[in-house]
């Protein structure tokens, strides 16, 4: 009988021992599941931050872009006018009997460009292509 005493306290210590142990890993697991919600709770906020931060700056540089389209579309505007002005002066040297060899020396152009300019002055004759 003092055997089956002696078994049974030693039971009832191992027991103890197990249930203490699975309590200690109950805590641990309860606690790691926790840290692990707060990992992807943390990772997830990161990635929409990111995102947002990304679609933000997406539509400002599709802001910028129209923006800077309509500043390059108006200055290509102004700047035609501006065009147009400085070949109506090649074309009044041309008028006066300046040779386009002497307008490109007097302006610092090409000769090639004079010529570009002269193009729609000259009188459609044998050397010029009709359109069709």
């Amino acid at each position: 009988m003092a055997n089956t005493v002696k078994r049974a306290t030693a039971r009832r210590k191992a027991e103890a021992a197990i249930a203490q142990r699975a309590e200690e890993f109950h805590r641990h697991e309860t606690s790691l599941r926790e840290i692990i919600a707060d990992y992807f709770e943390a990772s997830e906020r990161a990635e929409n931050v990111r995102a947002d931060a990304k679609a933000k700056t997406t539509k400002a540089r599709n802001q910028a872009d129209e923006h800077i389209a309509r500043i390059q579309q108006q200055a290509e505007n102004d700047a035609a006018g501006y065009e147009h002005q400085a070949g109506a002066a090649v074309a009044r040297m041309l008028e006066i009997g300046e040779t386009p060899k002497s307008i490109a020396d007097a302006l610092g152009i090409t000769l090639a460009r004079v010529r570009d300019i002269q193009r729609p002055v000259t009188k459609p004759g044998k050397n010029t292509p009709r359109a069709e």
